[in-house]
Order: C-alpha cells, then structure tokens, then sequence
C-alpha cells in the first residue's frame, strides 16, 4: 500500500462559513428564516437513506429541546439522483417532522461541495451546530445528542461536555444518563431503576446478536456473581443500529430482561466504545482478580481488572471509506485523538 501524509488535501474554500449559512436562507422560506433569526441552528446532513429510527429520535429531542436550537435538514442527493421516487422518499421524512427541511432539488452544487469539503460529510448524517454568531461549535454534534441529549448543548467538544456536566450536576455514569423514554418503554425503565435502588443489586446490561457469545456470557458472569454473593440482574439490550434483529429470551434465558425498543439502537451509540470482547475476558478470568473482592466490593474488582487489561492498549483502528474520488485529508483516531496515518488500498472481493 502507498503510504500518504495525512494533510495531502489542502484546498481553499470558494465560500465562507456565513456566505453559506446565508445561501441556505435563501433556500428557506420567509417565516422559517425568520426562525433562526439570533438563534443556534444544527444543520442536519444526510441522504435520504436516513433511518427513521434517528428520524424519531431528533424529532423527539428536537420537540424537547425549550427553543435552545433549531434544526435546518440539508439532504445531500446528487441532481441526476432526485427522481420521482427520490422525491417520494424525501416528503415522506419530511412530514415526520417539524423542524426545517430544504427539498434536495433547491441545493445548489456550490453548496453541496463545501458541505462535502469542509464540512466533512460523505455517507453518514451528521450534524454541523452553528452557534448565534455563525461559528461553528462542532462538525458533528450527533453523537453527542444519541449520548446526552439536549444536556449536549451548546454542543462544545465531548471533553468540556462531561467536566461542565460534572461541574453543575454532579452526573457520573449512571442509569438516568444511558436510558430514556425512547429506550425503555412501558415497565421496563421502572423494573430497571428499583433494581439500581436495591442494596447488594447489580444491574448486568449487554447486547449483540451473536447467540454463542451471549450465552456464553450469561454463563460466566452468573458464575461470577454467585461466588462473590452479589444479586445480579441481567438485561438484554438487543443490536446496535443496522444490525439486524436481536435475540429473544427464549434463546437467553427466562431470567433475562430483554428490552424490545425500535431505539435501543441509541443506547449502544452512547456505549461505542466498550467492547463485548472486554467484558467476556473479565468475566473469563474472575479467578485472577476475585481475591476478596465479594458483595459490594465485585463491581470494584470489575472496574479495576479492566483498567488493568485495557491499560496502554491500543489496537490498529482502521477506518474503511466505501467512497469514489475525493477522500478526506485527516482523520482523528476515536481512541487516542491523534491523526491517522492515510494509505491507499486496493482491494477485490469476487
């Protein structure tokens, strides 16, 4: 493979921030302009393949949200590309929200080029917040809202988000930060929040779709609560988003709570960064940390064995961009922060 630098792509805007944020305007109608008159705007991009599951959600925290933003939708769909039945697509998500949206057609390619360039958009929906003066707080402030919702805002860099979450709310990763109502619906959420409230009771929460690993987990992590005394209660959070379907309880067990949610997809992007791998090892290797480590004390010995075992660790990341022609010059490491090294692959798959 021919190795590249990672700043090969150097190339001068032919528009500013504001000049675009102003064509955008132009595209909108007067009464919705004057809605984002002084006001922060997250401009959501995305084609039309869009899920409506994150249709539902945006539109969920979007209603919520008490005025703090406003939502402007900018489907990217190339000019041959917007036929009648891309049309269809288009007015079909469109009525399912209540927030701007800008038909495909009123786009121009000038702005589509910057949104590609210097916004970074290729495939995935991203969501580019502007704040009331047009500065630009973050390329993408999605998976900031998947994990906190409206808390995320005025959606800064995830580092100030969790010390000013900590600063005025004293907030740790607890329950009410990882569900919602979209997540749990029904009874679960309260069968889950009286477990939490239950001295001696852990809360077990996993996922996948791979019936061997899961049970195999079950397995072990119920062998590991019985010898150190520890109350376990196991849920079942189904897939991460475009993974097909979940498991069933019959397949795990009639001691599991398994949570049906067309959302729960949300639950494991606010999770992306643990690894099903991880946890199976601890549970593996319980006799090597266990010691004393019973009762209140095992979700201690837990905490402690993993930062052990992921200490310094850090795999090769490869980031696969399933794209034609212009690549993104940088890309950042979702685990060390640092610049990735850029190579050119070719690669047949008959």
């Amino acid at each position: 493979a021919e190795r590249i630098s990672p700043n090969w792509y150097e190339e001068v805007s032919e528009i500013s921030t504001s000049e675009l944020i102003a064509k955008i305007k132009k595209y909108i109608e007067v009464r919705d302009s004057e809605k984002l008159r002084n006001k922060h705007v997250l401009f959501l991009i995305s084609d039309l393949n869009i899920s409506i599951e994150e249709i539902k959600v945006l539109e969920g925290l979007y209603e919520k949200n008490e005025g703090k933003y406003e939502i402007v939708w900018l489907p990217i769909v190339g000019s041959l590309a917007y036929d009648e039945k891309a049309a269809a697509r288009f007015w079909e998500l469109r009525q399912m929200t209540k927030w701007i949206g800008v038909e495909p057609s009123r786009i121009e390619e000038e702005v589509i080029q910057y949104i590609k360039r210097d916004w970074h958009f290729i495939k995935e929906a991203i969501a580019v917040s502007v704040n009331e003066v047009g500065e630009i707080t973050c390329l993408n402030a999605l998976p900031m809202l998947w994990t906190w919702g409206n808390r995320a805002f005025p959606f800064t860099d995830k580092i100030t988000l969790w010390n000013e979450l900590d600063e005025r709310n004293g907030w740790t990763w607890r329950l009410d930060l990882l569900f919602d109502q979209f997540i749990l619906p029904g009874d679960s959420g309260i069968h889950i929040q009286s477990w939490t409230k239950s001295e001696g009771t852990l809360v077990c929460l996993f996922g996948g779709g791979d019936i061997s690993w899961n049970q195999e987990f079950i397995q072990k992590v119920k062998y590991a609560a019985r010898s150190a005394g520890v109350t376990l209660k196991l849920v079942y959070l189904g897939v991460g988003k475009n993974k097909g379907k979940g498991l069933t309880r019959n397949q795990l067990g009639r001691d599991v709570l398994v949570i049906q949610s067309e959302s729960q997809w949300q639950f494991w992007s606010r999770l992306e960064s643990i690894f099903g791998k991880t946890a199976l090892t601890i549970m593996e290797d319980y006799q090597m940390w266990r010691s004393d480590m019973i009762g209140v004390r095992f979700l201690e010995g837990i905490k402690k064995y993993k930062e052990l075992i992921t200490r310094d660790v850090h795999s090769c990341i490869n980031v696969h961009l399933p794209v034609m022609g212009q690549i993104p010059g940088i890309m950042i490491c979702p685990e060390c922060s640092k610049v990735m090294d850029v190579f050119y692959t070719y690669r047949c798959c008959p």
